[in-house]
């Protein structure tokens, strides 16, 4: 019984480690995401102010100079495609599970069959 349990308590450190592991990786990626979207509202603020509005920057569309409401839609225009940064791992983990189970379906496409013998 000892020996049962202390190699069950092998098999927890494992999955503890592991799952220490992935917190990290979700605390990096959560912590990516969000410095980036500080990074966006810096640049969009400070380009719109700086650049659009204090220069006078004539749109193109309207005729007029560009204005803080114009300001505010590229930000949220920005903030929403950095948002949509956030969901981009999940296919590719998707495509690295199918890459995976292809290598061991040619595995076994390759082997010799045992009828055969």
């Amino acid at each position: 019984e000892a020996r049962e349990v202390s190699r069950f308590e092998r098999q927890l450190r494992r999955a503890k480690m592991g799952g220490i592991r992935a917190g990290a990786h979700l605390g990096l990626a959560v912590s990516l995401v969000m410095g980036l979207l500080g990074l966006v509202y810096a640049v969009a603020f400070y380009f719109g102010a700086h650049y659009l509005i204090a220069e006078g920057i004539i749109s193109a569309r309207t005729g007029e100079p560009f204005s803080g409401s114009d300001v505010i839609q590229v930000f949220f225009a920005v903030f929403v495609s950095v948002l949509s940064l956030q969901n981009l791992p999940m296919p590719g983990m998707a495509l690295a599970k199918a890459l995976a189970s292809f290598r061991e379906m040619q595995d076994i496409f390759d082997a010799p069959a045992s009828i055969e013998d």
